[in-house]
């Protein structure tokens, strides 16, 4: 299955919840309802053959369709990158710290 597979919601659930997020704290990120996100995750589980949003978090973290990082983590700049997708403010925040860091403690 293609990284086209997944709506950008399909996927955007499933790494809130590969996260630990509640549909609940998702429905709330997203300004929508709770059964809008069950909705979407229904669906990411139906195109991915998964039985559960567990077993659909893991295979679309074997398909490298979510990142390993959330949004926030230094690496998940480069990943955002590496798959042809927008940067977030959280990701350039982290990525520019670790440049800062690493400008001012270079390795020996």
């Amino acid at each position: 299955m293609g990284r086209s597979a997944l709506t950008v919601r399909e996927r955007d659930v499933l790494q809130r919840a590969a996260l630990g997020e509640s549909y609940r704290e998702i429905a709330r990120t997203w300004g929508t309802g709770v059964q809008a996100v069950k909705s979407r995750a229904r669906s990411a589980m139906r195109r991915l053959g998964a039985r559960s949003i567990a077993h659909a978090v893991h295979l679309a973290d074997l398909q490298g369709l979510i990142s390993p990082h959330g949004c926030g983590h230094p690496e998940t700049y480069w990943w955002h990158l590496r798959h042809g997708e927008p940067t977030d403010d959280a990701c350039k925040a982290a990525h520019a710290a670790l440049r800062r860091a690493q400008r001012n403690h270079p390795a020996a």
